[in-house]
C-alpha cells in the first residue's frame, strides 16, 4: 500500500503560499541581521564644529569646516590626517598635520596672530609656534635696516624666527615664530612643515 497521495491543487496552492511566506521572513530576517552589523559611519554635520571637539580629520566628511577663531576655518584635505588652515580675514592659509600616531595637532586665529600646537600636552598654546600677520606699505621691503628697528619682541627669541613676504602681495607680511621645537610637519610622507606652507591669498 502506498504511504504517499498525490496533493490536490488547492493542497499544493497552500503549501506554495506558506513557502513564499518562509522565504519572505528568512530575506527580512537576513536584512535586519546585516543592517545591525554595520559600521556607523560619520553623521553628516551642517554648521560649525568648535576646535573642542576631537575629529580625526580622516574621518571628517567632505566638506566641514572647524571653526579656530576670528572667522577663520580649518578643513580637511585629501591627504589624510592634514588639515587647511584659512583666514579669510587676514588672507593667508598654510596646512598641518592634525592627526599622526595619536598626536594631534590644532591651529587656532587670535588677531591677528596664528597658533599651530600640540593638544595633547594641555600647555597654554601662546608659550608654541606662532604665525603673525602684518600690514605694510607696499613699496616698502623688508630690509635689515627696517627690521634692526623692530620692537625687541622680534629680535629676543630662543630658538629660530624669521619675517616672510610674497611679492605678489607687497602689502602683507608675516612674522613666524618657529621657536625650538619647530612646526610640525604637514603629513606623514612629506618633510615640509607648517610654515613652509604659507600662502597669501589676498
Amino acid at each position: 500500500m502506498a504511504l504517499s497521495k498525490q496533493l490536490t491543487p488547492h493542497a499544493r496552492n497552500f503549501a506554495f503560499v506558506v513557502l513564499l511566506v518562509l522565504l519572505t521572513i528568512v530575506v527580512i530576517v537576513t536584512s535586519v541581521l546585516r543592517n545591525s552589523q554595520r559600521k556607523l559611519t560619520p553623521q553628516q554635520t551642517v554648521g560649525k564644529v568648535m576646535p573642542t571637539q576631537s575629529l580625526t580629520p580622516s574621518l571628517l566628511p567632505a566638506g566641514i569646516r572647524i571653526d579656530t577663531g576670528d572667522g577663520a576655518y580649518a578643513v580637511p584635505t585629501s591627504i589624510s590626517g592634514q588639515m587647511k588652515f584659512v583666514s579669510p580675514k587676514l588672507g593667508i592659509s598654510f596646512l598641518y598635520m592634525s592627526g599622526r600616531d595619536n598626536k594631534d595637532f590644532a591651529a587656532k586665529q587670535e588677531g591677528n596672530t596664528l597658533f599651530v600646537y600640540h593638544t595633547p600636552q594641555h600647555r597654554d598654546y601662546h608659550n608654541g609656534q606662532y604665525i603673525e600677520v602684518h600690514t605694510k606699505n607696499p613699496q616698502d621691503t623688508l630690509d635689515p635696516t627696517r627690521i634692526a628697528k623692530c620692537p625687541a619682541k622680534y629680535l629676543d627669541y630662543a630658538g629660530f624666527s624669521y619675517f616672510l613676504m610674497d611679492v605678489n602681495h607687497p602689502s602683507n607680511f608675516v612674522f613666524i615664530k618657529v621657536g625650538q621645537e619647530g612646526f610640525p610637519r604637514i603629513s606623514e610622507n612629506s618633510m615640509l612643515t607648517v610654515d613652509e606652507t604659507i600662502k597669501f591669498i589676498k
